[in-house]
C-alpha cells in the first residue's frame, strides 16, 4: 500500500472509531498508571497516542513508543513495542521493535521479533517470526520462521521450522516432522520420510 492509501486507511479507521459512541474515545499517555488520561483499568475505543500506554481493551488507532493491551486489541497498532495480552484482530506493526500477542492473532503482525503464543491466521513477518499454536497464511521473515503446531500455507525465510506443514517451505534450511507439500532449499528435512529424511534442493511428501 502506498503512503497515500495508508494515510486514507488510517484516517478512515480513526474516524469510524471516534464517531462510535464510546466512553473513552481518546487516550493520551506518558506512563501508566498515573500519567495518562484514561486509567489503565479502563478500555479505549478510538485513538490512543502514547509514549507508554496501557489499557484493558483497545479498539481503533494505536500509535506510540510502547503500547500494552491487557485485554483484546482490534484495529491498527504502530509502535516500537506492541504487547497484547488477549486476542488481536487487525494490524500490529512493531518495526525495529517487538510485537507480542499472548492469545490468538487474526490479521498482520510484524516486527524485528513477532511473537504469537496462540493460533495465528494471516501474515506474520519480520526478522524472526514465532507462532506457538497453529498458523494459516504466510509466514515470511529474514532469519527464522517457527510454527509450534500445524502450519497451513507458506513459510519463507532463511530457516523455517514447524511441527507439521501443509503447503510449502522455501528457505536455506527447512525442517518439519510431518509434511503434505514441498520443501525448497539447501537442507530439507521431513522426519516422517523414513528412507530420505534430508535432501538438498527439494523434498516432498504427499
Amino acid at each position: 500500500m502506498n503512503n497515500k492509501g495508508l494515510s486514507i486507511a488510517l484516517i478512515g479507521l480513526a474516524g469510524l472509531a471516534i464517531s462510535a459512541q464510546a466512553e473513552n474515545p481518546v487516550q493520551l499517555s506518558l506512563w501508566p498508571p498515573s500519567a495518562q488520561l484514561v486509567p489503565d483499568t479502563e478500555s479505549v475505543r478510538g485513538v490512543r497516542l502514547s509514549i507508554n500506554g496501557r489499557n484493558v481493551d483497545m479498539t481503533g488507532l494505536d500509535i506510540g513508543i510502547a503500547n500494552q493491551t491487557t485485554g483484546d486489541f482490534s484495529g491498527f497498532g504502530l509502535s516500537f513495542i506492541n504487547l497484547v495480552d488477549g486476542n488481536m484482530k487487525g494490524v500490529q506493526w512493531g518495526y525495529y521493535g517487538y510485537t507480542r500477542v499472548a492469545g490468538d492473532a487474526y490479521g498482520w503482525t510484524s516486527g524485528l521479533v513477532s511473537h504469537v503464543k496462540g493460533d495465528n491466521q494471516g501474515l506474520q513477518d519480520g526478522i524472526v517470526s514465532m507462532t506457538y499454536g497453529r498458523f494459516q497464511g504466510l509466514q515470511a521473515s529474514v532469519a527464522w520462521n517457527h510454527t509450534g503446531d500445524e502450519m497451513h500455507g507458506v513459510q519463507l525465510g532463511f530457516v523455517n521450522t514447524a511441527l507439521s506443514v501443509r503447503g510449502m517451505q522455501l528457505g536455506i534450511v527447512n525442517y518439519t516432522e510431518r509434511m503434505y507439500g514441498i520443501q525448497i532449499g539447501l537442507w530439507n528435512q521431513i522426519n516422517e520420510n523414513e528412507k530420505l529424511k534430508v535432501l538438498p534442493f527439494f523434498n516432498w511428501r504427499f
